[in-house]
């Protein structure tokens, strides 16, 4: 399947996008079967061969149960995944579901048993498909629900969920280019129902999108303004720690104490997170 290069990925390229990650023993990848995961799989199977010693990769797909094609979209990405000299573990979702919040309650779900996996095969870091367009629907989302600079700087490169250790290499990838990369080696993504189904918040905001690029809205432009917020947010808790630890005390009983006149003469941003 592996190919000599992909459209639109040289191997600098791949070396950027992955550069975090080097030197790690293990890796895995959070793969659904999406045109997304399943296109970071493939680079990730190309990179790896650049690498001296190359990392043990796994792959964990979640079964979660609540459609027919979920166990055979799960055996279709352990067939690639073994194809491309990967290790596979399927995921199965087991107990009752929620009848709401059921996309919260299902990404929950898949963190805490890929938390389980990752303890068993003792891997410190796993790889998401997420790219610009999914960086650009989180930022309005963020934005509707009144969010401040934390919560609009989106989606950071590497996080925790579940006591799980995250990373998106491709937040500046578009989903054509990983559409792209699947056709070179033939393979195709799954479409799950749920990618077009309104009753979701997030597939609402996808398609207000597609209506906010006419006024120069784009996900490229949501990008740049998220990095920005980010690196305010980042400011910001930099001199909020240093305040904190420059006038903020604690007695023998654990209470913390600041001076009013300190604490009051900070701007309200700052006074705000010393107090939180």
């Amino acid at each position: 399947m592996l190919k000599p290069a992909l459209p639109g990925f040289s191997s600098e390229r791949l070396r950027k996008l992955f550069s975090p990650i080097v030197g790690r023993q293990k890796i895995a990848l959070a793969v659904s079967g999406g045109s997304d995961s399943l296109g970071l799989m493939v680079l990730v199977s190309h990179w790896v061969r650049g690498q001296a010693p190359s990392p043990d990769v796994y792959v964990y797909s979640l079964n979660h149960g609540l459609r027919a094609e979920a166990a055979a979209e799960c055996q279709m990405v352990g067939e690639v995944a073994r194809d491309l000299g990967f290790t596979f573990r399927d995921l199965l979702w087991r107990g009752k579901k929620p009848t709401s919040g059921f996309q919260a309650a299902a990404r929950a779900a898949r963190y805490r048993l890929i938390a389980k996996a990752m303890r068993q095969d003792n891997v410190g870091v796993v790889l998401s498909g997420h790219h610009i367009e999914d960086q650009a629907e989180t930022v309005l989302m963020r934005i509707s629900s009144g969010s401040g600079l934390h919560g609009v700087r989106g989606m950071d490169a590497f996080s925790n969920m579940e006591g799980v250790e995250i990373f998106r290499p491709l937040l500046d990838v578009r989903p054509h280019e990983l559409s792209n990369v699947l056709s070179s080696v033939g393979l195709k993504g799954v479409q799950a129902p749920s990618n077009s189904d309104e009753k979701y918040e997030r597939v609402r905001w996808r398609k207000a999108l597609l209506r906010l690029n006419e006024l120069g809205l784009n996900s490229s432009r949501l990008s740049k303004f998220s990095k920005r917020m980010a690196r305010a947010d980042h400011a910001l808790e930099q001199i909020c720690d240093k305040l904190f630890v420059s006038h903020v005390n604690a007695d023998q009983f654990g209470v913390l104490d600041i001076e009013q006149n300190v604490f009051f003469s900070q701007p309200d941003e700052l006074a705000l997170r010393l107090l939180s």
